[in-house]
């Protein structure tokens, strides 16, 4: 991302969680989405059941009454 732009805006259910400098946002992410979104990116380690059980706590968080 870093090569394609300088700014960088996060979106979550079409409003916008995150928004700044690329480096500040993927470095230093301030937004639990923006953070779930990093965690996604496949690495040694990485373990794609939490990433699910991650995403749907979130979802259940952020949706009234869920």
């Amino acid at each position: 991302m870093r090569e394609i732009t300088d700014q960088l805006i996060v979106m979550y259910r079409g409003q916008v969680v995150e928004a700044g400098p690329t480096g500040d946002v993927l470095c230093r992410p301030g937004n639990a989405y923006t953070r779930l979104l990093l965690d996604s990116i496949p690495r040694p380690g990485w373990d794609p059941g939490s990433i699910g059980a991650a995403r749907r706590a979130l979802a259940a968080a952020t949706v009234p009454g869920a």
